[in-house]
């Protein structure tokens, strides 16, 4: 898709010829779905915050994106918790290499929930928001 600007009122786009489109595909929108963009410089220009509109596959995608946070930020407390309890039960001491191995799991997992989550704020889209003066905003997507 191409780079376009938008109006924003009241957190909702408004689009040029008044249909609105799925910001993902450009398919007709069955939801909307709470989109907050946030951008490199927050004190001058504060983060951009839209109900976008989505099309049925990109509806469902984006509310999936948040079993899948809570899911991978369950799975890192468990793995925590694992290594916590094998190496209270063994004893293992500090110096032994697998003390060092057994929290990585955990790790990998949470830095999965964390991309996961920033994904999920962004309601699972590619595109960029950039506020404009006059109440515009700017999607530009990616280039391929």
């Amino acid at each position: 898709m191409d780079d376009f600007s938008l109006r924003l009122e009241g957190g909702s786009l408004v689009f040029p010829d008044g249909v609105a489109r799925c910001l993902a595909c450009g398919a007709a929108p069955v939801g909307h779905q709470r989109a907050v963009f946030e951008t490199p410089d927050t004190s001058k220009d504060p983060a951009v915050a839209l109900d976008a509109p989505l099309c049925a596959t990109h509806l469902a995608h984006a509310r999936r994106l948040l079993w899948k946070t809570v899911f991978h930020g369950l799975l890192s407390v468990a793995c925590w918790a694992a290594s916590w309890l094998l190496i209270s039960r063994y004893r293992l001491d500090q110096k032994s290499e697998i003390c060092w191995l057994l929290p990585l799991p955990g790790i990998a997992f949470f830095c999965v929930a964390v991309m996961k989550w920033a994904s999920w704020q962004r309601a699972g889209l590619t595109c960029a928001a950039t506020r404009l003066d006059d109440g515009l905003v700017e999607i530009s997507y990616p280039k391929k």
